[in-house]
């Protein structure tokens, strides 16, 4: 089981699920998204994921379409 926050620690989350291996995405939109030189990301299925405080504070960004539709949702913590 992985346990994790948002950093007040509003936001508290519980993920009972394979992940994947760290991935770090250099496209331009990942770039931007974090403000880095790429964003470094694990996926779960999102049936292992259980909120235990602040679910109502969380909100969801879906990306805008480029040449394929986005494989994941992400949800900003």
């Amino acid at each position: 089981m992985i346990t994790g926050s948002c950093l007040c620690g509003g936001v508290v989350f519980e993920i009972d699920a394979a992940l994947t291996p760290m991935q770090y995405r250099h496209a331009a939109r990942c770039r931007k998204a974090t403000g880095a030189a790429f964003a470094a990301e694990v996926l779960a299925s999102a049936s292992g994921l259980r909120w235990t405080r602040g679910q109502d504070l969380v909100t969801l960004f879906e990306a805008p379409l480029l040449r394929h539709a986005p494989r994941e949702r992400r949800v900003p913590g």
